[in-house]
Parts: structure tokens; C-alpha cells; sequence
């Protein structure tokens, strides 16, 4: 006979923030036994979920988000100096003992009713629970090779999701009946019975038709009802049935060594599951299988059963992806159907001559993570591809408010020391390099499907879900001039979001969606505005600022010849696999003087507004008149209105203060400057 020994000596334990003594799992699990304590405490260690660490040479402040960074140490003993930090978010069962492990930013303080810490954890569990079941894991074992043990609550639960989703395990038997109450069966009548012919219409008296019964003797199924009225009742007792808020299962009165001995059950379901051909099915006879089998384990003082995870970052992860509604695998052709976009943009760079040269910047059926270029390798000469590239957490276009929104979900504590100026557990400066070059990555597919808001922000954890504020806050971000000034456009600075875990639970446990949200409530989040090719800076107050470029030779002596009253001032936007940069202070720019080689004349003229880039080949047959072959991929243009000629050394103090002027510095020799 199996036997079934649970109580509910259970505790809440904090996730990796919180250093417990040896003494304080004897008091919070009520034990009165520090052996019964070191027994708790090692399965807990033989799973993973507790570090062991000594305090004299760790400080739990500066602990890192890094697992690597733990002192680790194999005691177990009443030491003061010996801590266990729990790296696990969820619930544990050994020793007759539940701990159940919320998460870091839940900082509760002594003070705080317990029930608002079981009224989040029973959340979060909820979403665990959810995801698990949305991906089909069945956490049948914990540990590994030598100290794997049954994970029989786990495989409780999932049996009592089954049943609450796909019902009892039925067999269900096709009869045929003559002149019954199901549907008729026509072959069959035809082909086996006689017809009477009146009037040249045969008319049939002994129609077959088809019953179906479920038999409700079967075997399979009374052990089905009779392993889920166990898993019930062991759930309960474990306190576990509350956590998830699920009702108590008992369906049968009948003892699992009713149906036989072990080795007989498993004989039995082993043949069931050959002979069935329903995935499902199999499925749930594979998971009865493995209980049957395993079940001598829960006899096993040392077995522990888990539910939960030491990754709860991946959790948050998912979540945010979901409730952002990430679309970095939706293929274009999708995002057209939609209104997304309203065509293919095509490509700025392209040159027919290049090999492999595509006109189209993206095609039907490419996705958004398409788009993030991957590294070229010239080896020998030859031109090889990699297949890695960076991914974005989320990627986001929201159509209402005609937003492109880069998201980067960070199960981060975030900590700062006001009086030295310092910050503690943020995210590493290569998720902040990563997050600009995800902007700069869609610039052009940004800019040609004519979106007008774009954001980008890492998403955090609120420290506390108690605090009555604003569900979606902005509380700071991160800038980085090597970055932000690497684009033609400065990028803007990331957002760092915090979102009550409450408040974005709750959305993804109800399949609600959070980018209307972001975009409408925005907490002054920081987004770009731009119109289709339109770079539009506009932050500077300075409104005497002049736009000075140079000028090809041949072009400024035919403009000069001619005494043009307007022009097309171009320059590099790319050539040869380089992208060259526009000064951020351009359209601030009222005048615009253009030099050449020749020292005696000026162009001085008015710069409009707008700032196209083109290709190559659409620069040549604009400048056709003027008999220009282009050298460069792309190009950016401006229009000059109302140009005259005036003299270079009226000027030539003014040429003298270009690198006196901030970002002249960081651009190419022939980039257009402001002075």
C-alpha cells in the first residue's frame, strides 16, 4: 500500500535578496528540531535552490545578478557565520515541510500581513502554472544523475490540469444498431439490408444506425479517477489546492492497490498506451504511468517536489513579451495585411551592381528580426555569413499611436547610493550598447514606413507591488554618447520602466495587452518624433546657427555659370558599408554656405526643413543635367532656395570656428558642419 504522508508546516522565504540562518528555517517552518532544519536545508541545497555562503566574506548588497558570483561553501551547520541565500521562486516540499520562495522585489517588512504576500505569491504561481502549461513542461524529476528524485507534487498538479481541461480518460465504443436513435448509417443500410421499391423510390424499413457509449466500467478510467482523487487529496493537505485556488477532486471511494499490484497497473497501462493512437491520450497514460511507477518514492523522507523556477527572469521575460504583444517573428506580408505598413520600402543603399543586390529593404516573408544585420567575415578573400546575430527581447508596433517600441525585459534589482552617486545591479553597459544599436539597427525601417513615435526602455520590476501609484513608471534613463551620437540621428536616452508585477500578472493572466497603455499613459516617456524622411532635430536654441559643406567643383561652377536660384546640396549617407553621420543641429540651421577649391566665392543660401536619402541611381537622374556619376551608396539631400554668390573672405573667420562647434569633432572630412 502506498502511503501519503504530508502536513503544513510551511513558510514564505524571499528570492536571493535575504540571507537565512540555519535557526531561521527551525523557526519560520515551527520544527523545534535543528536536525529536522539541516535536513530541510540540504535537500534545498541537493536541488539547487539554496547557496550556502559565509558571511564574513560575502555581502549580500553587492551581490551580483550573476549566479558565479555566490562564495559558496558545503556546510551545513549552526555557524553564524554560514548563510543560505534561495535562488527559486516558487514552492519546495521535503522533509513534510512547504517553503515557498516570492520574489526579490517583493521586499516585504516585518510588519506586513502574510496574507498580502500569499495573495502575490498564489499570482505569481498562476502565471508559472500558466506558462508551464502553455508550453506543454511536465517536470516529471528533480536534480540531476545521482540526486534526481520523483517530482510527484509537480506531476499532481499537471494531472489535475489535464482532467480540469480534457475530463476523465474515456474509451468510447462505436455500436451499431438497426432502427436506433443515432445517426443512420447509409452504406450500411444499403449495402446489408433490402429495400422496398414503390413507385421506382426504395424505401428501407431496417435502417443501421450508430451508437456510441462510453464505457463507464473501464478500467483505465475508474484509475484515472482514482490517481486524480489522491493527487487531490495530497495537494490539500500540503496546503498547495489553496495556492492555486483550485477546487478538491474526489470521484472515487476506490484504493489505488485495488486495481493490482504495481507491476501489474504498469503492465496494464503499457498496453493501453500501445494500442492508443491520440496524442493527448497518450500523454496522460505516459504521466499515469510514471506516478504508478514512481509512487514507492514518496516514501523517500530525503524526495523533494518542486513547482516553481531558479530562473525567474525568463518568466518575466515571457510575460513582458506576451502582455507587450512582441512581434519580432511576424512576417511582413502579415504587418501589410494589417495596415502596419502600407508597402515594401525599398532599399536606400541598393546598387544593381553589387552582388546579391536587392532592390526591396525587406521582403513578404521576412520578419522584423530579419532586419539586425549579420556579421561578414572576409577570410581568404572570400565572403563568408554568419548565422548569429543580436535578438531584441520585445519589438512592438502599435498601430493606433503609430509607434515602433524596442522593449528589453530586466529581472533587475535595482539599487543606488545617493551620497556616493553610484548604482548598483543595473543592467551591464552591453545591454545598454545593445538597446542603442537595436535603434539604429531599424532606423531605415523606421523612417520609410513613416512611423511617428519610437521608444526604447528596459523594463524592471517595481521593488514593491503594495505602492498605490502609477502601474507604468518612468523612473530614470540611461544615455550613452558613444552610442547615441553613432546614428545620423542622435538616438534618444533608454527608458528605465518599472511595472507594478501585480498590475502586468494580471494582464497576461487575463490575456489583456499593455501597449496602448504605454503609449497613451507614456509617464514621460521619452519617444523620437519623425515624419517619412524627415530628420527632425529641433533642440537647440541657438537660431543663428549656419550649415556649411563643401561642394564638388564641377557642380559649383555650373551653378555659378548658370547664377541657379536654387539647388540640391547632397552628401554621403553610405559608401562602401560605412554609415556617415548628420550633425543633430542641421535643421536648426537658417543659412546654409557652401564652399569649393576656389577661394574667392561663396554659395550662400536658404536650407529647407527636410532632409531626404536616396539612392544612388535617383541622385544621378536628378543631377542629369549636370552630368554626375555617384561614387557613394546613398545620399542625403537638402533643397537650397534663394542662393547667391558672395565673397570666401567675407566668410573665412566664420570656417575658422568649425571644430569650436560641438559634434563638428565627430564627423568625417566632407560631412557638412554647423558654425
Amino acid at each position: 500500500m502506498i502511503k501519503h504522508k504530508f502536513d503544513l508546516n510551511s513558510a514564505y522565504f524571499r528570492e536571493a535578496r535575504t540571507c537565512y540562518m540555519l535557526e531561521d528555517f527551525n523557526k519560520k517552518l515551527r520544527l523545534n528540531d535543528i536536525d529536522k532544519a539541516k535536513k530541510v536545508v540540504a535537500a534545498l541545497k541537493r536541488t539547487g535552490i539554496a547557496k550556502a555562503i559565509n558571511k564574513k566574506e560575502f555581502d549580500l548588497n553587492n551581490l551580483n545578478e550573476e549566479e558565479s558570483n555566490y562564495i559558496i561553501t558545503d556546510d551545513i551547520s549552526t555557524n553564524s557565520d554560514i548563510g543560505y541565500v534561495l535562488n527559486y521562486v516558487g514552492f519546495a516540499y521535503t522533509e513534510n515541510c512547504l517553503i515557498k520562495c516570492y520574489p526579490k522585489y517583493a521586499n516585504f517588512d516585518k510588519s506586513d500581513d502574510e496574507s498580502k504576500i500569499e495573495s502575490h505569491f498564489k499570482k505569481v504561481l498562476k502565471v508559472i502554472r500558466k506558462l508551464n502549461t502553455k508550453e506543454q513542461q511536465i517536470f516529471l524529476y528533480n536534480g540531476h544523475e545521482d540526486s534526481k528524485s520523483f517530482n510527484r507534487l509537480a506531476v499532481a498538479l499537471y494531472l489535475i490540469d489535464d482532467y480540469y481541461q480534457n475530463g476523465i480518460y474515456s474509451n468510447i465504443q462505436t455500436i451499431i444498431e438497426t432502427n436506433g436513435a443515432g445517426e443512420i448509417d447509409w452504406d450500411k443500410t444499403i449495402n446489408e439490408t433490402f429495400a422496398i421499391i414503390k413507385r421506382n423510390t426504395p424505401y428501407y424499413v431496417k435502417l443501421q444506425t450508430i451508437n456510441t457509449q462510453s464505457n463507464e466500467l473501464d478500467y483505465f478510467k475508474m484509475l484515472h479517477e482514482c490517481v486524480l482523487t489522491i493527487c487531490s487529496k495530497e495537494l490539500e493537505k500540503a496546503g498547495i489546492l489553496d495556492l492555486f485556488d483550485i477546487n478538491p477532486i474526489e470521484l472515487t471511494g476506490m484504493k489505488l492497490d485495488e486495481f493490482g499490484d504495481t507491476e501489474y497497473i504498469k503492465y496494464r497501462l503499457k498496453k493501453e498506451i500501445q494500442s492508443q493512437f491520440v496524442t493527448k491520450k497518450q500523454t496522460l497514460l505516459k504521466t499515469l504511468y510514471t506516478f504508478i511507477s514512481e509512487s514507492k518514492s514518496n516514501e523517500n523522507n530525503n524526495s523533494v517536489s518542486l513547482f516553481g523556477t531558479n530562473a525567474f527572469n525568463n518568466i518575466w521575460e515571457k510575460v513582458c513579451s506576451n502582455v507587450f504583444e512582441n512581434q519580432l517573428n511576424i512576417k511582413f506580408k502579415d504587418f501589410k495585411k494589417d495596415g502596419l505598413i502600407s508597402e515594401y520600402p525599398h532599399n536606400p543603399n541598393y546598387n544593381p551592381e553589387e552582388p546579391e543586390a536587392d532592390d526591396l529593404l525587406m521582403k513578404p516573408n521576412d520578419k522584423l528580426i530579419d532586419l539586425i544585420e549579420k556579421s561578414k567575415w572576409k577570410i581568404n578573400g572570400d565572403i563568408l555569413k554568419t548565422q548569429d546575430t543580436l535578438i531584441p527581447d520585445i519589438i512592438s508596433i502599435e498601430k493606433a499611436n503609430n509607434a515602433f517600441i524596442i522593449l528589453d525585459a530586466k529581472y533587475y534589482y535595482i539599487e543606488t547610493d545617493n551620497t556616493k552617486k553610484f548604482i548598483y545591479h543595473q543592467p551591464g553597459i552591453q545591454d545598454v550598447v545593445k538597446q542603442y544599436a537595436y535603434n539604429n539597427a531599424y532606423h531605415d525601417f523606421i523612417f520609410d514606413c513613416n512611423f511617428e513615435k519610437v521608444g526604447n526602455a528596459f523594463l524592471i520590476p517595481e521593488k514593491t507591488y503594495l505602492r498605490n501609484e502609477d502601474s507604468i513608471k518612468v523612473i530614470g534613463e540611461v544615455t550613452l554618447n558613444l552610442m547615441q551620437g553613432y546614428s545620423f540621428e542622435p538616438l534618444a536616452p533608454i527608458q528605465v520602466i518599472e511595472l507594478n508585477p501585480d498590475f502586468l500578472f494580471e494582464h497576461y493572466l487575463n490575456n489583456k495587452k499593455l501597449v496602448t497603455n504605454l503609449i497613451q499613459e507614456k509617464t514621460q516617456f521619452n519617444y523620437k518624433i519623425v515624419k517619412r524622411k524627415l530628420y527632425s532635430f529641433g533642440n537647440s536654441k541657438n537660431t543663428d546657427s549656419i550649415l556649411t559643406g563643401y561642394i564638388r567643383p564641377e557642380y559649383f561652377n555650373a551653378l555659378y555659370e548658370k547664377q541657379s536660384k536654387d539647388f540640391i546640396f547632397y552628401f554621403y549617407a553610405r559608401k562602401d558599408n560605412v554609415e556617415y553621420e548628420l550633425h543633430p543641429e542641421i535643421l536648426n540651421c537658417k543659412t546654409f554656405i557652401g564652399y569649393t577649391d576656389r577661394k574667392d566665392k561663396v554659395i550662400v543660401g536658404e536650407p529647407t526643413l527636410t532632409i531626404h536619402k536616396i539612392g544612388a541611381a535617383e541622385l544621378k537622374k536628378a543631377l542629369n543635367e549636370f552630368n554626375y556619376n555617384p561614387t557613394a551608396d546613398s545620399y542625403y539631400c537638402i533643397s537650397i532656395s534663394n542662393i547667391h554668390f558672395e565673397s570666401y573672405l567675407h566668410y573665412k573667420e566664420k570656417f575658422g570656428t568649425v571644430d569650436n562647434y560641438a559634434f563638428n569633432q565627430h564627423l568625417r572630412t566632407h560631412a557638412p558642419k554647423v558654425i
